[in-house]
C-alpha cells in the first residue's frame, strides 16, 4: 500500500481513465445513457476525485523521499527552482527582483503571497500551491460534467492530474501556468457558445497572463484574435468590435509582468528576456536554448542587464538567419517532429497515454468536422496555435512549456471521449446520449459568481498581494551580524531554520514521517531521477544527514543563499534565528555545496 501511494504520480492518470471507461461500460449495459446530469452528491465525488487525484502524488513524493530535477526529497527546491524560491524569500523581506527574478516575475510574486499564507513554511506552501490548483481543476470538471456527466469529466482531469503529479512538489513556474490556464479555459468554453464578451475576455486575459508566467503556445493569442473574424452569425462591425475586446484583454495580460517587475524593484525590459536564447537556437538548426552560451560567450559579461543581453541575442539571431536561413528551416522541421513525438507524454503509462492520445485525435476530427460550431472553432484556433508554436518551444524543457495549454489539451480529450462513448453506445445499446449534438456546450449554470471569485483570486495572488507584501516584508531581516563568531576559514549567515530555511534530514528506515518530510536513507538514495543535479553526491547521505537551504537575514556585506550539509548534527526546524557557521564543500559530487560546522542560538 505504502509503494502505491509513493508512486501515485505513475498510475492516477490510468485510474482515472480506468473510472471513466468502467462507468461507460454500465451504462452500455444496463442500456442507460452514459450522459447523466450533476448532483449536489455527484459534485462532491467529483470534488474528492479532484482532491485526491492532485494531492495523491504530492504525498507519495514526501512518503518514499522521491527525489525530482527540482525538488530533491521531493521537497527541498532545486536548480531552477531553488532560483524561485529563493526570489520568493527574498521578495518576502522587501528585496528587489534580481536579474534571474525578473525574468518571470509572475510565478515570483505568486509564490511569495503562497509563501506568506504559509509563515515561509515550505511545504505548507506545496500544499496550498496543490489546493489553489485542485480547486481550478474541479471548477474545469464541473464545467465538463455540466455537459457530458461525470464520466467524460474523469477523462478530463486525467492529463491535468498526470501533468501536476511531477510538478506539484516544484516551486516552478508551471504550476501558475497551469492554474490560470485551467480556469481560462472554464471561461473561454462558457464565453465562446454563450457569446458573452466579458467571459471570452476574461478568458483570453487569464491564458494570456498563463502564457506570461510558463511561456508557451504564444500563438495561440493571435489565432484566438481571429475568432470573431469567422463567426457567420455576425455584421462585421461586431465582429471587430469583438475581436478589438480581445486584443486588449491580450495586451492587458501581457502589460501584468512588466508593471509588477518595476513595482517590485525590477527592470520591466528583462521581464522573459532569456526567451530569445530559445529563438536564437531554432533559428541556428534547433540547437536548443544553452547555444548561445557556446556561440556568444561575450554577451554573458558580468554586470551586463538582462534587457542589453536580450537585444544583443536577438540581433545575432537575425544575422544568424541572413546567413543561413536554410537553418530556421531545419530547427522548425525538427521541433515540429518533437512535438508529435511528446503529445501527452506526460501521461506516464503507456497504455493509458495510448488511449488518451486516441482520445485526443478523435477529438481533433470531430472539431476540424464540426468547425463551423463557435466553441469547436475556438478550440481549434488554440490547437492550431499549439501546433504552429511547438515548432519553436519545443526544444527546451520537454512538456513543460504546455502547462499553460494543457486545459485545451484534456479539453479535447474529453470531446473525443464522448464521441466515442456515443458511438458505442449507439452500436451496442441502439441508442445514444444525445448529448453532442445539444446547442450549448456547457450549461449557463456552470458561469456564475463562484468561477469569477476564483479567478479574481489568482490575479490578486500574482499583483496586488505580493506587491504589499514586498513593499512592507523586512521583518525577518537582520540588520547586522551577531557577536558570535565562527571558526576560523568558516563563513557566517544567520538563518531560520525551519520557515524561512527548510530542512530535509535524512532518517533510517523505519523513522521517516510524511509531516514534516524527514526520508528514510533507502527511499532517498534509491528513488532517485536521473536528472537530479549532483545525484552521485546525494546518494551518499546516511542517517543523521540533514540538507539545508540557508537564506541570510543579513544583507551585508553580502546576501547568502546556499545548500547546507550537515552531518551528525542536530539541526532545529523551530523557526528561530540561528548562526550558522559554514565552509566550502571538498571537491567532488556536491562540489559548491556547504559543510555545516556549526549552528547555535541567538535572540532577535
Amino acid at each position: 500500500m505504502g509503494d502505491l501511494i509513493v508512486f501515485a504520480d505513475t498510475w492516477v492518470a490510468a485510474a482515472l481513465a480506468g473510472c471513466a471507461f468502467l462507468m461507460v461500460g454500465l451504462a452500455i449495459a444496463r442500456r442507460q445513457p452514459v450522459y447523466t446530469p450533476p448532483t449536489r452528491y455527484g459534485l462532491l465525488f467529483l470534488a474528492l476525485l479532484v482532491l485526491v487525484s492532485i494531492l495523491a502524488p504530492m504525498f507519495g513524493h514526501w512518503m518514499g523521499g522521491r527525489s525530482l530535477p527540482n525538488a530533491v526529497g521531493g521537497l527541498l527546491p532545486w536548480d531552477d527552482a531553488a532560483g524561485y524560491f529563493n526570489c520568493a524569500r527574498a521578495l518576502a523581506d522587501g528585496v528587489a527582483l534580481d536579474s534571474f527574478c525578473q525574468r518571470r516575475p509572475h510565478y515570483t510574486a505568486y509564490l511569495t503571497s503562497l509563501l506568506s499564507a504559509a509563515g515561509r513554511d515550505l511545504q505548507l506552501m506545496l500544499l496550498i500551491q496543490a489546493l489553489v490548483l485542485a480547486s481550478g481543476v474541479f471548477l474545469f470538471a464541473k464545467a465538463i460534467s455540466a455537459r457530458w456527466g461525470f464520466a467524460v469529466a474523469i477523462v478530463a482531469i486525467a492529463p491535468l492530474a498526470a501533468f501536476a503529479g511531477s510538478h506539484s512538489v516544484t516551486t516552478l513556474t508551471e504550476n501558475l501556468g497551469l492554474v490560470l490556464g485551467v480556469v481560462a479555459m472554464v471561461f473561454l468554453l462558457n464565453g465562446s457558445q454563450s457569446r458573452h464578451i466579458g467571459a471570452l475576455a476574461t478568458g483570453v486575459f487569464l491564458l494570456t497572463l498563463a502564457l506570461s508566467a510558463r511561456a508557451g503556445a504564444l500563438f495561440v493569442l493571435p489565432l484566438l484574435l481571429l475568432w470573431p473574424l469567422l463567426l457567420p452569425d455576425f455584421a462585421w462591425q461586431a465582429r471587430i468590435r469583438r475581436s478589438a475586446v480581445l486584443l486588449i484583454a491580450i495586451i492587458a495580460g501581457l502589460a501584468v509582468g512588466p508593471i509588477i517587475s518595476a513595482l517590485l524593484g525590477g527592470d520591466p525590459g528583462d521581464t522573459h528576456a532569456n526567451f530569445s536564447y530559445t529563438i536564437f537556437g531554432v533559428i541556428s538548426g534547433g540547437k536548443g536554448w544553452l547555444y548561445i552560451y557556446d556561440v556568444h560567450p561575450e554577451f554573458f559579461r558580468r554586470g551586463i542587464p538582462e534587457s542589453q543581453i536580450a537585444r544583443d541575442v536577438y540581433a545575432a539571431t537575425w544575422r544568424v538567419f541572413l546567413e543561413s536561413p536554410e537553418l530556421a528551416i531545419q530547427g522548425l522541421t525538427k521541433g515540429f517532429l518533437i512535438y508529435l513525438e511528446r503529445i501527452l507524454k506526460y501521461v506516464p503509462w503507456l497504455p493509458a497515454r495510448i488511449f488518451i492520445v486516441l482520445c485526443w485525435l478523435t477529438g481533433i476530427v470531430h472539431i476540424l468536422r464540426h468547425r463551423q460550431e463557435p466553441t469547436k472553432l475556438m478550440l481549434g484556433l488554440i490547437a492550431l496555435g499549439i501546433a504552429t508554436s511547438a515548432p519553436i518551444i519545443a526544444f527546451d524543457a520537454g512538456t513543460r512549456v504546455y502547462a499553460a495549454t494543457i486545459a485545451a489539451d484534456a479539453t479535447i480529450v474529453a470531446i473525443g471521449f464522448a464521441v466515442l462513448a456515443n458511438t458505442t453506445t449507439r452500436r451496442v445499446a441502439g441508442h445514444d446520449s444525445g448529448t453532442l449534438d445539444l446547442p450549448t456546450f456547457v450549461f449557463t449554470k456552470t458561469t456564475g459568481a463562484t468561477n469569477a471569485v476564483f479567478a479574481l483570486f489568482l490575479v490578486l495572488l500574482v499583483t496586488l498581494i505580493p506587491v504589499a507584501i514586498g513593499s512592507t516584508g523586512t521583518q525577518s531581516r537582520h540588520t547586522s551580524l551577531p557577536t558570535t563568531t565562527c571558526a576560523p576559514g568558516s563563513d557566517i549567515a544567520v538563518a531560520r531554520l525551519g520557515p524561512g530555511s527548510p530542512v530535509l534530514p535524512i532518517v533510517a528506515d523505519g523513522q521517516e514521517t510524511t509531516w514534516p518530510a524527514s526520508p528514510a536513507v533507502s527511499g532517498f538514495t534509491g528513488r532517485m531521477h536521473k536528472h537530479v543535479a549532483k545525484a552521485d553526491g546525494l546518494r551518499q547521505a546516511t542517517p543523521g544527514t540533514t540538507y539545508l537551504l540557508i537564506y541570510d537575514l543579513v544583507p551585508e556585506p553580502i546576501w547568502v543563499n546556499y545548500v547546507g550539509i550537515a552531518v551528525d548534527m542536530a539541526v532545529p526546524v523551530d523557526g528561530r534565528a540561528y548562526v550558522v557557521c559554514s565552509e566550502d564543500w571538498p571537491t567532488g559530487p556536491l562540489e559548491g555545496a556547504r559543510r555545516i560546522t556549526s549552528i547555535s542560538p541567538i535572540s532577535r
